[in-house]
């Protein structure tokens, strides 16, 4: 009877997850180059992406980058941004136990993103990606983010 609490707990624990995991894989992700990788490429990679839009006008206001002699990004034209995502939860086995896991439990998360900006031609022009990670319950530590703009032409 004793080893019955350890077994439901672990049977109660759970993860979900929901997205893309790709997204993860940076031995994947690295392979995008602004200039270089198209549509194709990155559908290879990652598969399909979570949303896709449109727009026009002036792309480097878009992604936040100056228009510099070397920068590639049109004033006026048609870009397409694809975006990918990915969000894991971890619960702890604790919250399921009554009363204990008002204070012992609690939950991991972890989201990524990333977000690829073509131009007209279908060719990457700036790639963004992103990673949070944070804890909920009583004395949890909050969350911790990172922001990766990788902007290579």
């Amino acid at each position: 009877m004793h080893w019955m609490l350890p077994v439901i707990m672990l049977l109660l624990s759970g993860c979900v997850s929901s997205g893309n995991p790709s997204v993860r894989d940076e031995s994947a992700t690295g392979q995008i180059k602004a200039g270089v990788t198209t549509k194709e490429d990155v559908k290879k990679l990652l598969g399909k992406p979570n949303s896709v839009g449109k727009g026009s006008g002036n792309l480097a206001a878009a992604t936040g980058l100056p228009v510099t002699p070397h920068a590639p990004l049109a004033l006026n034209s048609n870009y397409e941004v694809w975006s990918y995502s990915h969000i894991s939860v971890e619960t702890d086995a604790a919250t399921f136990i009554p009363i204990v896991g008002l204070f012992a439990g609690g939950a991991t998360s972890s989201v990524s993103s990333l977000t690829i900006y073509f131009d007209d031609k279908g060719v990457v022009q700036f790639v963004q990606s992103s990673q949070s990670e944070g804890r909920s319950g009583i004395g949890s530590g909050g969350q911790k983010s990172t922001w990766n703009p990788q902007e290579s032409y």
